[in-house]
């Protein structure tokens, strides 16, 4: 996993030197979310977003298909009208969520195996997800528990 790591630091740092894709990797805010979408309504490919941006195309298609989830999770009854309006097939969003569910698992997989270890140095993003993950966890006991 760190060497993982290693490959995509370096993947960024890359990515940042070049003009095009300088705001690679970092965070996004609400207003880029809304002039992604705003420019995909306006009929604008995702490479020239991404260029517009200076972000990659994948890392735009991906932010689609995020808010597409996220639309179709707040109005499931729009689902059809949503897809079609960004453009994202259910293969998209299949293969977007398979993935998040991959990468949770190996996240907590990673915890619980340091964790167990006792070679477990956290940093406070490292308490930040674990406590995320206590927070699931018990939400989940929570469900239980009143059903």
């Amino acid at each position: 996993m760190a060497n993982n790591m290693v490959k995509f630091q370096e993947s960024m740092k890359k990515l940042r030197e070049n003009p095009d894709t300088s705001r690679a990797g970092l965070k996004w805010d609400d207003s880029e979310d809304e002039n992604v979408l705003n420019k995909l309504k306006g009929g604008m490919s995702v490479d020239d977003i991404a260029k517009n941006l200076k972000r990659t195309a994948n890392s735009i298609k991906t932010r689609i298909i995020m808010n597409a989830v996220t639309q179709i999770e707040e109005d499931s009854t729009k689902k059809e009208k949503i897809l079609k309006e960004l453009n994202v097939s259910e293969a998209d969003i299949t293969e977007y969520k398979d993935k998040k569910q991959q990468r949770d698992d190996q996240q907590k997989t990673f915890i619980n195996s340091m964790i167990s270890k006792n070679i477990y140095n956290p940093t406070i993003r490292d308490n930040y997800q674990l406590l995320k993950e206590i927070l699931n966890r018990l939400t989940v006991i929570e469900s239980k528990l009143n059903e």
